[in-house]
């Protein structure tokens, strides 16, 4: 998880709670391309931000603003197949454009199933996209078995590494309460509210899937 160069990445906005306030500094305009997920263009127009394209459904968009939004030559990405969330539409999207590092927001919102049906998602296509989502508070990867993943400078962050699937092999080091070829999974173990003691720490794992969910501030656990 080391610094990321907007510009050298796309950016996606569902429609949950204030995506924008999840932004770093430089918002929208700092990424290359910028995609709205159906009823999240409309909240993006409404806060004088134009996104690159919408792609989804379009059951929560007005046609009126649909209609605007390409007249003014936004690209609209319709997609009515009902066996897909717009979420997995979106990340559809990006991959067939040939995109590869995506920042995703706005994810928070009222409805628990959705934020783990995005999940669901987000692990058919972990492999094809380098994916990080971004709350107000924290960003966030998944990552597969086998994999690794790296934490340069954050010494001092809080971070949580939590089972998306159990899985086996998964080693935490450079962390307060380390593990080593540990077994996770939910209603077993789980690492919530760890912290980064090194410059140099790293997360690894043989089978399953965790979320990495590292704190922007050193030392804020909110």
């Amino acid at each position: 998880m080391a610094p990321v160069d907007p510009k050298n990445r796309a950016l996606v906005f569902l429609h949950g709670t204030d995506p924008l306030e999840a932004l770093p500094p430089g918002d929208i305009r700092a990424y290359n391309y910028t995609l709205a997920v159906d009823g999240a263009l409309g909240y993006l127009l409404e806060h004088d931000r134009t996104p690159d394209a919408v792609v989804g459904d379009m059951d929560s968009v007005e046609p009126e603003t649909l209609r605007r939004f390409e007249e003014d030559g936004g690209l609209v990405d319709r997609r009515n197949e009902q066996d897909t969330t717009d979420f997995e539409k979106a990340l559809h999207h990006m991959h067939e454009s040939g995109r590869t590092e995506v920042d995703v927001t706005g994810f928070h919102g009222s409805r628990l199933d959705h934020m783990l049906a995005m999940f669901h998602a987000a692990l058919q296509f972990e492999r094809k996209l380098q994916m990080r989502f971004i709350d107000r508070v924290a960003e966030a990867q998944l990552v597969s078995g086998p994999g690794r993943v790296t934490i340069e400078g954050r010494a001092g962050h809080v971070c949580s590494v939590m089972p998306i699937l159990s899985g086996f092999g998964i080693n935490i080091a450079g962390f307060r309460w380390p593990l080593t070829d540990a077994e996770m999974g939910f209603g077993d173990l789980i690492s919530c509210s760890n912290e980064i003691v090194s410059d140099h720490a790293e997360v690894s794992l043989v089978n399953g899937a965790l979320l990495i969910y590292m704190h922007r501030e050193k030392g804020k656990a909110y």
